[in-house]
């Protein structure tokens, strides 16, 4: 049920009624959805917890989208619903689980446009191999010998402040015919930012990216970090939010022959692979090992797979989405070694 009105001033009332009948049916479905949680009500107190204004992630603008988000997923959930509504006594919500929303979002099958891509589902032997957090003077400059000689394209998130400083190594990724996408300006865990900056950080590094092409609009979030509210913001500036689903772990001290069976045990078509030209956490910044491994990787599969961008890929194939959420690991960073 939604209200409207031709008079402009009367729609601003309704708007926020609207708006409180929105946040009433998320709760209301919340609540009464017990087979959501296998036949018992989890223990809220043990689980973390984001505010509901962060789930629903709306202010006025959105209502009209909020309101068709919502009742989306109520009426596709009750369509599966056989059993209709189980009612469930709950304390009053202010704040709500993070998992359990997570997992209502997987129940639903629903992203409303903002699943992040994993792979592309294709009967074709063509796989992504993606980089993460250059460019680097040093080893990006390898990383592109190694994939010039097997004749593999690739996809570089690229960190806006490093693309100021290497434009000669830009400029070779680009006539390479390798793609590009938005790694931020200087790689900071967007959850932990209020919106205004987490799009300052998209913003600054699409100004430094071009002169190197337009209209780039793939994005990974740093340390795969994501909440609601910052997977929204990247809906709201249209940008494809690519995860993948291949990944060797380079960013940690690995040798070449763990992070070669990593990529070769389970590689299919259609996978996405996540490496690093260059790394924030200094104490593993040598990239050599993950060089050799991608090296011995290509000259074993260039043979039985075809190495593109991950656009290629996207229009090879079918788009695999998912919710992906992820909290930022704040232990970690506290022994992280930065470069200032």
């Amino acid at each position: 049920m939604v209200f409207r009105s031709l008079n402009p001033t009367v729609n601003c009332s309704i708007s926020i009624l609207n708006y409180t009948i929105a946040r009433l049916k998320v709760v209301f479905f919340i609540m009464t959805q017990k087979s959501i949680f296998n036949g018992r009500c989890p223990r809220l107190k043990f689980l973390p917890k984001i505010k509901i204004s962060r789930i629903l992630m709306i202010n006025f603008k959105e209502l009209k989208l909020a309101d068709s988000i919502l009742n989306a997923s109520i009426n596709s959930f009750i369509r599966g619903n056989k059993k209709g509504f189980n009612m469930v006594k709950l304390r009053p919500l202010r704040s709500f689980p993070l998992r359990v929303l997570t997992k209502i979002l997987h129940s639903t099958q629903l992203t409303f446009g903002m699943g992040s891509i994993t792979h592309a589902e294709t009967h074709e032997p063509l796989v992504a191999i993606t980089f993460d957090g250059g460019p680097d003077e040093r080893w990006t400059p390898k990383v592109l010998d190694v994939m010039s000689e097997y004749q593999a394209k690739g996809t570089f998130f690229v960190i806006g402040k490093y693309v100021q400083k290497h434009p000669d190594i830009m400029q070779r990724l680009v006539d390479e015919g390798h793609e590009l996408g938005n790694h931020t300006w200087d790689h900071p865990s967007m959850p932990l930012l209020p919106g205004h900056k987490r799009r300052k950080q998209i913003y600054e590094c699409d100004e430094a990216l071009k002169p190197y092409g337009a209209n780039i609009r793939l994005f990974r979030p740093p340390y795969y970090d994501q909440s609601m509210a910052s997977r929204f913001d990247m809906f709201r500036l249209g940008y494809s939010v690519i995860i993948g689903n291949r990944v060797a772990n380079d960013w940690e001290d690995r040798d070449t022959k763990f992070i070669l069976d990593r990529l070769k045990s389970t590689i299919t078509g259609g996978d996405i692979v996540l490496l690093h030209d260059a790394v924030c956490d200094q104490r593993y910044r040598s990239r050599a090992a993950m060089i050799r491994a991608l090296s011995l990787f290509l000259s074993q599969c260039h043979n039985r797979f075809r190495f593109i961008t991950v656009s290629e890929l996207l229009r090879s194939g079918k788009p695999k989405k998912e919710i992906w959420l992820k909290k930022p690991n704040l232990k970690r960073f506290a022994t992280y070694e930065r470069d200032i």
